[in-house]
């Protein structure tokens, strides 16, 4: 009698399990599948999978309100694929999303990648579009870096842009350089030592062109020459050449070693002044003598 009632509760407790993971917003359920092996991905029926490798993929499959996530770092590439990406289900890009999509791909019913730009993401898929337009390629933040001898900032029109601002393919940020004290901006690049893509303060760049490369600021030193002048020498010198260069009123010309960035030209120009004042009183003593 006990193991008869033991497994009708565990069949009524089972049918409630399956009952309760058909309504949606519920995290139990008893229909989710998630592969990911070789070249398949399958997430469904309320299922959540997580790209942890990098993936050349073949057949992508999100759908019935299922969440696939690319960790950050990892590259999936999309050869040509069997793509449905249906049914209110989501696709979060912390990684990389590349490759093109076959002929015959399923983007539509609210479904949404979701481009997390802050955390180094990337969205470089052709042959990709959502049946029900562009607003369902969502961009977060935005992806800029510098050389660490200045900072950017970021606006849309007038409203700062933060890692949670919301963007989408054709909207327009605008990066702004301010260099550090001893320096100037030089230029923006596609990424550390890329593509020059402009040399203004400010540039202009929409959200799907930064969800396929980094804007990048570059500045270089902005240390102006000096002229310093003893009595009737004068030493000019720069911060590219690391030496003190020195002319006299006449065609003499002289050269002076730079020992640092602390170096003093008068005071070297105040040493061989020096100098020269004692070989010349010795000469003159030494002729005194000799007559």
């Amino acid at each position: 009698m006990k193991s008869k009632t033991g497994r009708k509760l565990l069949s009524f407790l089972l049918t409630l399990a399956m009952v309760v993971g058909l309504v949606p917003g519920m995290s139990l359920t008893a229909y989710a599948d998630t592969s990911i092996i070789g070249t398949t991905i399958e997430v469904y029926g309320y299922g959540i999978g997580t790209v942890r490798y990098d993936m050349n993929c073949r057949r992508l499959v999100v759908f019935n309100r299922s969440w696939l996530t690319i960790d950050p770092g990892v590259t999936l590439t999309l050869n040509n694929p069997n793509f449905a990406f249906t049914d209110n289900s989501r696709i979060l890009l912390y990684g990389t999303l590349a490759g093109s999509a076959g002929s015959d791909a399923v983007w539509s019913n609210s479904s949404y990648i979701n481009v997390y730009l802050s955390d180094g993401a990337k969205y470089t898929v052709t042959g990709l579009s959502c049946g029900d337009g562009d607003n369902y390629l969502v961009y977060y933040g935005y992806d800029a870096a510098t050389d660490g001898n200045g900072t950017v900032s970021v606006k849309n029109g007038s409203t700062n842009v933060t890692s949670a601002s919301i963007g989408y393919k054709t909207t327009t940020y605008t990066f702004t350089a301010t260099p550090s004290d001893g320096y100037k901006f030089k230029n923006w690049t596609k990424g550390a030592g890329g593509e020059v893509l402009g040399t203004d303060t400010s540039i202009n760049v929409t959200c799907e062109q930064n969800g396929q490369y980094q804007v990048y600021a570059n500045f270089e030193s902005d240390k102006t020459a000096q002229t310093i002048t003893a009595e009737d020498v004068t030493a000019t010198y720069g911060d590219t050449d690391k030496s003190v260069s020195g002319t006299t009123s006449g065609d003499a010309v002289m050269t002076l070693p730079k020992t640092g960035d602390g170096a003093k030209p008068v005071l070297w120009l105040g040493m061989i002044a020096a100098g020269l004042a004692v070989a010349f009183a010795a000469g003159f003593v030494k002729k005194r003598r000799e007559r």
